[in-house]
């Protein structure tokens, strides 16, 4: 695990995360940053970060959005959340279920195969389609077919809403080194 303050001073934060996720692709990054802007958030995201905490969060927080990102799940403020109101309703119903009943919601139970459910768990890490394909050795027209279904059942039309939808969810996800 790795957190990266994306205010460095000799360096751009968004540039470092890229570098991180080229260099060690199987390490996850989590961002904590002072600014709390929606756009900060998905640009974060988008390059990789597999969560997003603000500085002004308390220390339990913190613990626990760590945790969430060491289970292979995704953190997202609250705020960024509720803005993007993106996954489909009964995959939200199923989740507070879930969650009410202490266990986390699999891929399987808002109707991913196992085969998406691993194209998504690295697609969340950030990878693009040509190395999910080496990892998974599958066909890249294949993964492309994958992450055109995973973007339709989570009812969202790029990867950043699908990281999103994922961590609104809670999926716990296939863990991948």
């Amino acid at each position: 695990l790795t957190l990266l303050d994306l205010a460095l001073p000799d360096a751009d934060g968004f540039d470092a995360l890229s570098q991180l996720r080229e260099q060690y692709p199987g390490v996850p990054v989590v961002v904590l940053s002072a600014s709390e802007q929606p756009h900060t958030v998905m640009r974060a995201i988008d390059a990789g970060a597999m969560g997003f905490i603000p500085k002004t969060s308390s220390n339990e927080l913190l613990l626990e959005a760590l945790r969430l990102v060491m289970s292979g799940r995704v953190y997202l403020p609250h705020d960024v959340l509720r803005q993007h109101q993106d996954a489909p309703e009964h995959a939200l119903r199923r989740s507070e279920e879930a969650n009410k009943a202490g266990a986390a919601l699999s891929p399987r139970d808002i109707g991913f195969t196992a085969r998406q459910a691993d194209v998504l768990a690295l697609l969340v890490q950030g990878k693009p389609n040509k190395l999910i394909c080496r990892q998974l050795e599958i066909a890249e027209g294949t993964v492309k077919i994958h992450v055109t279904a995973i973007l339709k059942t989570l009812n969202v039309s790029n990867r950043t809403q699908a990281v999103i939808a994922v961590g609104k969810l809670g999926l716990q996800l296939p863990q991948f080194g």
